[in-house]
């Protein structure tokens, strides 16, 4: 038989998959504000040297986007965001402003 997740994997267009993942980039922009500043700051003080002088910052920066959107959450946000599509129906609308401060972390 085939698999079932596949099957639901299969209906969701690319655009979708795409704004839904643009969603969960600004949740984790949102989310990641205090090490992005801190990558920001490094790199201004640090002009051509950024690369070699800001390797913690951009670690760290880069440590808690991905805990946003690595599959997993992607996965979870995904879930979350049919089950709403499936309750409004295809019209759903997109998620409010408050979605941005969402984390599928408990």
């Amino acid at each position: 038989g085939k698999d079932g997740g596949r099957e639901g994997r299969l209906k969701w267009s690319k655009r979708a998959e795409q704004q839904l993942r643009g969603e969960l980039n600004l949740i984790a922009r949102n989310n990641c504000q205090a090490e992005m500043k801190g990558f920001a700051d490094c790199a201004k003080e640090n002009g051509l040297m950024v690369v070699f002088s800001c390797r913690q910052q951009n670690a760290a920066m880069n440590a808690c986007l991905n805990r946003y959107t690595n599959d997993e959450e992607f996965e979870k946000y995904r879930l979350m965001r049919s089950k709403e599509i499936e309750e409004k129906g295809a019209d759903a609308p997109k998620p409010p402003s408050e979605i941005i401060h969402f984390s599928t972390r408990e």
